[in-house]
């Protein structure tokens, strides 16, 4: 989740404002993701909070518009659909706030309007200037991604492309990194969040998580960890929506960062003992014939 977050500010930063600071600075929206499941015909009530941080009074437009993932960097495209962007109501399109002040704004998504199957839109929030033509005022633009599923959704099969684990690992985690594909047609308008699980057998934990949006046709590269205190070699696997891989590694970590070495360097120690009782064994009884 946290990849994603990141991944709307990078991309809304860098796609959607415009080059400039101060504003983009200043204005806040509240969540930058919002995830909701529709019953056919069912239309159900969301919410944002916008924030003005700046010293100024400012208006701001709101619109909606619809994403799609066109890179496997996880960039995305906005674009206009009115006929499906006509199912996601604002109750307002335009606020206006003093200075270091907020706003919750509530909409209508409304599973009767939208298609069937996932929907996937953007609340985006702009700053409005009424300035002189001949000054340059930076507008900044801010958005909530809308992740809907309307209805019986599209497919969630996922394939794992590739799997990269380290063969020998310490510390306190045991990391990777895994580049998982969905695989269904680029023409559809389907994705989902694939469900991850990391596990160490034997006697390891396991983790589960939820990976970043994948688009149809799209693949997401990203790392994971899973807490480990083991010594030895062990199978590790990793799964996302059924499609699993697996490495083995070698792992010294958690207290065997400490253990390991101390029984290393008593097993050493037993064995320098024990020639050195054979040695004077041997040269006693040597010496004795």
């Amino acid at each position: 989740m946290r990849r994603l977050v990141l991944m709307v500010c990078l991309v809304i930063g860098g796609g959607v404002i415009l080059p400039q600071t101060a504003h983009a600075d200043t204005l806040q929206v509240r969540p930058l993701l919002y995830k909701e499941t529709l019953s056919k015909g069912e239309a159900k009530r969301g919410a944002i909070d916008i924030a003005n941080g700046s010293q100024d009074k400012e208006e701001y437009a709101l619109s909606v518009r619809l994403f799609r993932q066109v890179g496997d960097d996880g960039s995305l495209e906005f674009y206009d659909r009115p006929d499906v962007t006509d199912g996601i109501l604002l109750d307002v399109t335009s606020i206006e706030l003093n200075p270091k002040d907020a706003a919750r704004i509530t909409f209508t998504v409304d599973g009767s309007k939208l298609p069937q199957g996932d929907v996937f839109a953007v609340i985006l929030v702009t700053t409005k200037h009424t300035t002189a033509p001949d000054s340059i005022v930076p507008a900044a633009q801010v958005g909530t991604l809308l992740v809907l599923q309307n209805g019986q959704p599209g497919p969630r099969t996922a394939q794992i492309d590739t799997l990269s684990i380290p063969q020998i690992q310490t510390g306190d985690k045991v990391t990777g990194t895994v580049t998982v594909k969905n695989p269904a047609s680029m023409k559809q308008t389907t994705g989902f969040f694939p469900q991850m699980k990391v596990s160490i057998e034997p006697w390891g934990a396991t983790t589960q998580f939820e990976g970043p949006l994948v688009y149809a046709g799209r693949a997401r590269t990203f790392d994971f960890s899973v807490p480990s205190s083991q010594f030895g070699v062990y199978k590790m696997t990793v799964s996302a929506n059924g499609s699993t891989e697996s490495r083995y590694v070698f792992l010294m970590t958690g207290k065997w960062q400490v253990i390991a070495p101390l029984l290393g360097v008593a097993l050493l120690g037993l064995i320098i003992v024990t020639v050195l009782g054979v040695r004077l064994y041997r040269k006693k009884h040597h010496g004795r014939r």
